[in-house]
């Protein structure tokens, strides 16, 4: 294999369509190039290195690669037109051209992969003879783009969502005489995560929400854990908060988005959590009598001042004690936000470890209405005295 046709398939796997099933983004497009263009079939077709699938037009369809028009269309940098198929020599013994479904007419636009490398077409075909002409032929180079820019995105989510999940701890800390845990549950690619980190005296512990979805978001909350981590290892934790705040203004300015954050370290031996929470104001200490306490925000969010200030506040974990704090996308599953705590509360009551409480959060969110932001929870308990 040539080492152009080697990237060429490397490219269109990258993209991670090749088999995954039907997809509605592309049926839009067939849907509308069969009304344009008035013709009975209109494929998004992906040519691997044997094979060609049809990702719209045709769900499911595969055909030995040789056995089709579309690998002609891939080797070449323009559209391609075949106003009678029986009359090409290229194309006159295909199994569609001499057999049972007598295919005529064949237009087909090649697809670019970021990159530029051509992965696929959009194709159009016939069973009788027509004529192709240079202003239909522009508008399925229109509609090829379409199908490009959704390729694209596809890409880009995948990558985003690599991103998202590298930013999430592989397993819990020990803590002696502490049970942590933490989870996300992504809806889309969004800004939210956790992280922890044990130091000599016990545990520093974050949870961060980017406000926005997207690719960017979740490269944003890239580097505001980076900053964090870097920043908490020579400042205590509103000092860490305030350094991320101030190195980052100028990219959160940019992209249009703020940063919420609660940032804690738990010192393992007297049970106190030193905090500073950057607008973030979504903490909870149940304690075992079922009363709860709320940690309010002590400063405004990561990208309002070029130069933030948070104060650093404490709280005390006794013995069964339980912090729990979450993102704002739990309070989305509400119909009334003002709900959330309240039923939080109620949820975690009883909560006989960590992952308990996270468990209970996780449950409340899926009784919730169906939300487009991800719910992320972070939790520490206190073992019960004489554990």
């Amino acid at each position: 294999m040539q080492a152009s046709e080697t990237e060429r398939v490397e490219a269109l796997h990258r993209l991670g369509v090749l088999d995954s099933g039907p997809d509605r983004r592309f049926d839009d497009v067939v849907r509308l190039a069969r009304r344009l263009f008035e013709v009975p079939t209109a494929l998004v077709t992906l040519v691997d290195r044997t094979r060609t699938v049809h990702k719209a037009g045709d769900p499911g369809g595969v055909l030995p690669r040789e056995q089709t028009f579309c690998s002609t269309t891939v080797a070449e940098d323009r559209t391609l037109v075949v106003p009678d198929a029986t009359l090409d020599p290229r194309f006159a013994g295909l199994p569609r051209v001499a057999g049972e479904e007598h295919v005529r007419f064949y237009a087909g636009q090649p697809l670019r992969a970021p990159g530029g490398h051509r992965v696929g077409v959009l194709c159009l075909v016939d069973v009788r003879p027509r004529e192709f002409g240079p202003e239909q032929q522009a508008l399925l180079r229109d509609l090829a783009h379409w199908v490009e820019a959704q390729m694209a995105v596809e890409l880009e989510l995948e990558r985003a969502a690599q991103i998202q999940a590298g930013l999430l701890p592989r397993e819990a800390p020990l803590v002696p005489g502490y049970g942590v845990a933490g989870a996300c549950v992504a809806a889309g690619i969004g800004g939210d995560f956790f992280d922890w980190s044990p130091t000599p005296a016990g545990l520093t512990l974050s949870i961060v929400d980017v406000l926005g979805t997207g690719p960017a978001a979740s490269i944003m909350a890239a580097s505001v854990r980076a900053v964090l981590r870097v920043a908490s290892r020579q400042a205590g934790v509103a000092g860490a908060l305030e350094e991320a705040g101030a190195v980052l203004h100028t990219d959160l300015h940019a992209t249009g988005f703020l940063a919420t954050s609660f940032h804690a370290h738990l010192d393992r031996a007297t049970g106190d959590v030193t905090y500073a929470d950057a607008g973030h104001g979504l903490t909870l200490v149940v304690h075992p009598d079922g009363t709860s306490t709320r940690l309010a925000a002590s400063g405004l969010p990561l990208g309002v001042l070029p130069t933030p200030v948070t104060a650093e506040r404490t709280v005390h974990l006794d013995p069964g004690d339980l912090l729990v704090t979450f993102s704002d996308g739990l309070v989305e599953r509400f119909t009334n936000s003002a709900d959330c705590l309240p039923a939080v509360h109620d949820a975690l009551r009883g909560a006989a470890s960590a992952q308990a409480a996270v468990d209970a959060v996780l449950a409340l969110a899926a009784q919730g209405r169906a939300g487009a932001a991800d719910v992320t929870v972070l939790a520490v308990r206190r073992d019960d005295a004489g554990v």
